[in-house]
């Protein structure tokens, strides 16, 4: 009787293994550049993405350019909140992005007028040349 307790306690044991690990996939990164572009004038800029700083900067923009400086940024895909704060300006924007599976583009803009960001998100690269109008 013994014997067979223990068979099957063995047997209980054996089929009670760890399942195989979960295969975890890679990560997807893809470059991000983030441009500075009109109505800036040498205001300090700070950039927070998922609530690091990754830029915090003086920037003017080149009238001729209509762009001021750019950064880039390798960035894991999906959804990323990025908030822009210009404390000389006293005003922010708060909102999100989805980062693609491709290289993508955030065009970030001040209209003094109005005294309110710009954000422009594109997969395509921006085209700058003499300002005409601001967005």
């Amino acid at each position: 009787m013994k014997y067979a307790a223990v068979v099957a306690v063995c047997l209980l044991m054996m089929s009670c293994k760890d399942p195989a690990p979960a295969e975890i996939p890679p990560l997807e990164i893809y470059p991000l550049q983030v441009d500075f572009q009109a109505g800036l004038g040498n205001d300090t800029v700070i950039v927070r993405i998922d609530g690091a700083i990754v830029s915090a900067a003086r920037h003017t923009t080149d009238s001729t350019l209509g762009r001021a400086d750019s950064i880039s940024l390798n960035m894991l895909v999906g959804r990323h909140a990025i908030i822009v704060l210009g404390p000389e300006l006293k005003s922010k924007i708060d909102t999100t992005f989805e980062q693609q599976r491709a290289r993508s583009y955030v065009g970030i803009g001040y209209n003094r007028t109005r005294q309110q960001w710009l954000f422009r998100y594109s997969q395509q690269p921006f085209v700058y040349g003499p300002i005409t109008d601001v967005f």
